[in-house]
């Protein structure tokens, strides 16, 4: 490194060159990287809003260097990114790469666009087989990968060298170079999405968190005067419910809204019920009221949305969980100035495609005919469809007959004659759910499978019987909503993405574009999985986030 001498070096004696002085850093980094085609890079923070940075180190897999937050170290830097044609390896892109774009030094879709994300490479080859919750932080994959030197504390930037050059190979020979890149991809524009913020309305928020407060503190003071200091202790409960003559088994809210109950009872049943929902509310509300306002005053939230968040792959949403919000809170969350939300969801998607993966001719043939799915399997089996469904999503979520009995509200007996009818009708769907349990449970191929993406979901033999079919139908719809969204991209509508939740696909439009926007959005989604046929219908939702 130009005769310079270490500032540090780690415990394999990899040196740390930080730049002080008369040494320039955009020399250091020049001989740093030099002709590496990978270049490892970490930040650390200096602040929670990640707009200032306390350390940027850049490393190979022999040497390191640490820049500081100062406005030559920080130039340096961002020539540097503009200039390098190294592809840079981060471990966490959404957080790494989000905090470089914060601090301006670089665009979020050209730091994404020659990067590979290890965290990404780690998920793609662990994705769990459901028998305990992986750690994919870099700490954990690094004690994964690297078991014997995994403990040492060594510089993130060093891990994350390691961690590429162990796993980029593995991947590409494995799924394939396609699976990573579309995978990143995907992340990229999700993250682009988070980036850019879902509005609050901020006043109309703050002002239903104070209502709901006041609520919640009222309900609690009348409920303290019948011995309930916590309104979700079943015991305390119980007790209140008992000394005014009545008997509960359960305090669940549905469980006290199907009771039949006058006087004291119900004015306690109302008081539990609405400290509950106010409490939600407040739940809600917090983050939302918390939502730090931009440079245009706009007050917005920045899910982290996680592209493999789900062992099957299906996308999870943190700080805030927006996609948890229930209906009446999501007109929280609303379109910018002279824009509308348009979405879409695929209806049922899950049963179209165990009928497509079995192959259930008979299933399939109402299905082309456009029929509801529940519908279709109803009138196969000849029962209502309210006994149809919840025998068909049974078979796909692993519930047993028990629990589908439960909510038919029949006996056991009952829906065991329900479910006979059921498989006789589509016999094709309950041997592939039968095979599919058999084949993870006897170990075969470690219950491994492939998604029609090509990525690998796994489930253990142990719990074969409860998620077996699930995983693969979920996974497999989770790839449906990924092409899509590739669709959209490719249409030059990514740009646009302003949510995804579970099967639904939510854009956010100028006002003008709103119709246009409606028909390329069911274009994008119109989809097909073995012979069977997928649409979503589209509207526009207006202002607010929430159903037209």
């Amino acid at each position: 490194m130009g005769g310079l001498i270490a500032h540090t070096s780690d415990v394999f004696g990899r040196p740390t060159y930080s730049p002080w002085l008369d040494v320039d850093p955009s020399e250091l980094l020049r001989d740093l990287t030099g002709d590496a085609s990978t270049v490892a890079l970490h930040v650390h923070p200096a602040d929670p809003d990640a707009h200032r940075l306390a350390t940027v180190s850049i490393a190979t897999g022999t040497a390191r260097v640490a820049l500081m937050d100062s406005e030559a170290h920080m130039s340096a830097l961002r020539a540097w990114l503009t200039s390098t044609s190294a592809t840079l390896t981060v471990h966490g892109g959404p957080d790494q790469l989000g905090r470089l774009a914060d601090a301006g030094l670089g665009k979020l879709d050209a730091l994404w666009a020659r990067t590979v994300d290890t965290r990404i490479l780690d998920h793609l080859l662990r994705p769990g087989d459901g028998t305990a919750e992986l750690d994919h932080t870099l700490d954990g994959a690094m004690r994964f990968w690297f078991p014997t030197v995994g403990f040492l504390p060594t510089p993130e930037a060093f891990d994350v060298a390691q961690l590429a050059a162990a796993l980029l190979p593995q991947v590409d020979e494995h799924l394939g170079a396609e699976v990573r890149q579309r995978e990143h991809h995907l992340a990229a524009t999700i993250h682009q999405s988070a980036h850019r913020g879902l509005a609050v309305a901020h006043e109309r928020a703050k002002q239903h968190l104070r209502i709901a407060g006041q609520t919640r503190s009222k309900k609690l003071n009348a409920l303290k005067q019948v011995g309930v200091t916590d309104p979700n202790n079943p015991k305390q409960l119980q007790a209140a419910f008992a000394a005014v003559g009545v008997a509960v088994d359960s305090t669940k809210g549905a469980a006290l809204k199907s009771l039949v109950l006058d006087g004291d009872a119900e004015v306690l049943r109302r008081a539990v019920l609405e400290y509950r929902e106010a409490a939600a509310t407040e739940y809600a509300m917090r983050p939302l009221v918390n939502a730090s306002a931009g440079a245009d005053g706009v007050h917005r939230v920045h899910p982290v949305i996680d592209t493999l968040g789900a062992r099957t792959g299906r996308f999870t949403t943190a700080e805030p969980a927006v996609t948890n919000l229930a209906p009446v809170h999501r007109e929280f969350l609303q379109a910018e100035a002279g824009h509308v939300l348009v979405a879409a969801d695929y209806s049922a998607i899950e049963v179209r495609v165990a009928a497509a993966l079995s192959g259930d001719t008979a299933l399939i043939g109402r299905l082309a005919a456009g029929e509801d799915p529940h519908t279709a399997a109803a009138e196969l089996a000849g029962v209502t469809r309210e006994q149809a469904k919840p025998v068909l999503l049974g078979w796909l979520y692993g519930s047993g007959i028990a629990r589908t009995a439960e909510q038919l509200g029949v006996t056991v007996a009952e829906a065991e004659v329900i479910r006979d009818r059921m498989a006789a009708a589509m016999p094709r769907l309950v041997e592939w759910i039968e095979g599919e349990v058999a084949r993870v449970r006897s170990g075969a191929d470690r219950g491994v499978s492939a998604t029609p993406l090509g990525r690998r979901v796994q489930v253990h033999a142990s719990r074969a019987a409860t998620v077996a079919v699930n995983t693969v139908v979920q996974s497999a719809a989770r790839d449906v909503l990924v092409r899509a969204i590739e669709r959209l991209d490719d249409m030059g509508w990514g740009k646009y993405l302003w949510l995804t939740v579970h099967d639904e696909i939510v854009l956010h439009v100028p006002e003008g574009a709103a119709a246009q926007a409606v028909g390329l959005l069911e274009q994008a989604m119109a989809d097909s999985i073995g012979g069977v046929q997928l649409t979503a219908k589209a509207s526009v939702l207006g202002a607010r986030w929430g159903k037209a």
